[in-house]
């Protein structure tokens, strides 16, 4: 039998609880939408990858164990392609409500939220603005969206729209928004977006913040006359945004500049000094082997050394990736050297950049690895929006 949303109140409380303590949550509003919204109504199937990486698959209607996985702080995998790669899912409750929390939505509120995914924080949002206010849920995938119709339709939500859409679209019909909350990465802040909203409106996305693969950050800004303002960067990523449904999340979809594929999945390089210069892409990305010596101290905070690459170096500024994992590093036309979340270096070419690789981590570490909270965001118009970049404030990051 399923169980109904009386059995999870104590694991909505003690979920609540300690994401209050760890300081995602810190405010009363957000933290009586943890308790008031059950997750289970939205995500019963699903597939959740413990901190080994096991792979356990649930189901609320036969699984006596489902109930508790579904108020695990993980991200939950609702829908695979058919070769197991993730195409949907119910983002960590962590992320989620640090990204809540930024956006700041209050009762009577009109939000437009840029990919439904399960639906759950949809509820939430629905439960912040209250009766009085409207949250216009959008997403590319119109399976998703009928889901969301069933979904909010039996969980009694009547301020909820589910539309099927373009998210750099957004949705004009819905507006003007007071709030705009993306859980997907466009490449710069959509100029639709800033058209849409009310004076000071508030938006949190993930955006590019580099012309380089998975350099990724979340972003809030308020906008004002259709330009956005007081930008502040912060740490996490969401997958990739495009006009399209993705059937393929392995390869990223934009500044790859070589890839090549094996029979585990594809392997790739992406660097800032390599957009015009593919045959040495391709090149450095037959040679990427790892090191024989890893780095006594790595950076298991990536995003903290994205950072700090991306502010110190961005002209050399690179990641690659294969089927077990990717790393950030440094990338030029003879060189490349990218480090993973374990230590490993995996280097190709002259050493140049591999020493420059570990002097840049050293620097880091020295520094107090500081993250994304020690940059500076710089909007710039583009025809498409605005592109977003960072850079050292004058006092913080110094590189090697």
């Amino acid at each position: 039998m399923t169980p109904t949303t009386h059995h999870s109140a104590p694991l909505r409380r003690q979920l609540t609880d300690k994401l209050s303590a760890d300081g995602f949550l810190r405010g009363s509003r957000w933290e009586e939408a943890f308790l008031a919204v059950p997750r289970e109504a939205f995500v019963s199937r699903f597939v959740l990858h413990d901190p080994s990486g096991e792979r356990a698959e649930h189901d609320l209607a036969t699984d006596g164990a489902a109930l508790e996985a579904i108020y695990t702080n993980a991200s939950l995998i609702t829908r695979h392609d058919a070769g197991g790669t993730p195409t949907s899912s119910s983002t960590s409750p962590s992320l989620m409500a640090l990204m809540l929390e930024r956006l700041d939505a209050h009762p009577g509120h009109r939000v437009l939220e840029i990919g439904t995914g399960s639906g759950y924080s949809s509820a939430l949002l629905s439960h912040a603005v209250g009766p009085s206010g409207h949250v216009v849920t959008l997403d590319i995938d119109d399976a998703l969206i009928a889901r969301a119709h069933d979904l909010h339709r039996r969980a009694g939500t009547t301020n909820v729209d589910p539309r099927v859409g373009d998210g750099y679209q957004g949705w004009a019909a819905g507006g003007p928004y007071d709030r705009i909350i993306a859980w997907a990465t466009p490449h710069v802040l959509p100029r639709p977006w800033m058209e849409q909203v009310t004076p000071g409106a508030v938006v949190v996305t993930s955006v590019k913040v580099a012309e380089v693969a998975l350099a990724n950050a979340v972003l809030r800004c308020h906008v004002t006359g259709g330009q956005p303002w007081l930008l502040s960067p912060h740490p996490g990523s969401m997958i990739e945004m495009h006009a399209r449904v993705l059937t393929e999340f392995r390869l990223p979809i934009r500044y790859v500049d070589a890839a090549r594929h094996t029979p585990q999945g594809p392997c790739w390089i992406s660097g800032a000094a390599l957009h015009a210069h593919p045959s040495a892409a391709a090149e450095l990305l037959r040679d990427l082997t790892p090191t024989m010596t890893p780095l006594p101290s790595a950076p298991e905070n990536r995003d903290g050394f994205k950072a700090w690459v991306l502010a110190t170096h961005p002209d050399q500024a690179a990641t690659a990736g294969d089927p077990e994992g990717w790393g950030i590093g440094l990338a030029g036309h003879d060189s490349a050297a990218v480090v993973r979340p374990d230590g490993t270096i995996h280097h190709a070419g002259s050493d140049r950049l591999l020493h420059q690789l570990r002097r840049s981590v050293r620097a880091w570490n020295d520094a107090g690895q500081p993250g994304f909270e020690a940059l500076t965001a710089h909007a710039h118009p583009t025809a498409e929006g605005w592109a977003v970049r960072v850079s050292r404030r004058q006092q913080g990051l110094t590189g090697p």
